[in-house]
């Protein structure tokens, strides 16, 4: 709880400096993130999460300044919940704040580093993301990955069932200019 509490003062503080920048909020009916499970290298568990959050673009919309998004958990699975902790967990952040924008008119991929908040451990990442913006929406796609074991948890064991370490996290993320 101590290090989501400072996550989210860092995040307010950061958008307090950033007066120049405009905010746009993600479409929660168009973004997701969606997380798969794998077992022995063969998908098994996809589930599409509810995305909320914000993209920080320039005075002139043409760089980006931050993006912070927040995917709530929904399992309603009591075993996912009680391995997740989904009480004192119930959701997956990720914030960057760039010290130099980035341009996105005309460029296909963006490439920035951000800090993932998950079952309460934050760690630095970089997320490649394919930049499909046109006319008056920003689109983002990508790839978000992390390993449990990084973020304090133990992959699930079941029997001869054995749930692998790594988590894809495909993003979709639209916001209307």
């Amino acid at each position: 709880m101590f290090w989501k509490t400072i996550f989210t003062i860092f995040c307010i503080f950061i958008c307090c400096i950033e007066a120049n920048a405009k905010t746009f909020q993600l479409d929660e009916k168009k973004s997701k993130i969606t997380y798969t499970l794998t077992s022995f290298g063969f998908p098994f568990k996809r589930k599409a999460l509810p995305t909320t959050g914000e993209i920080g673009l320039s005075e002139n919309s043409e760089m980006l300044e931050r993006l912070e998004l927040k995917a709530k958990f929904t399992s309603k699975n009591p075993i996912f919940k009680k391995f997740i902790n989904i009480e004192q967990y119930p959701d997956f952040q990720f914030a960057s704040i760039l010290t130099k924008p980035i341009q996105i008119n005309g460029v296909k991929v963006i490439e920035l580093s951000g800090d993932v908040l998950f079952h309460g451990e934050i760690k630095r990442v970089t997320v490649k993301l394919n930049n499909r913006s046109k006319d008056k929406k920003i689109i983002f796609t990508g790839y978000l990955n992390i390993e449990m074991s990084n973020f304090g948890l133990k992959p699930p064991r079941f029997l001869f069932f054995t749930v692998e370490d790594l988590i894809k996290n495909k993003v979709e993320l639209v916001a209307d200019l």
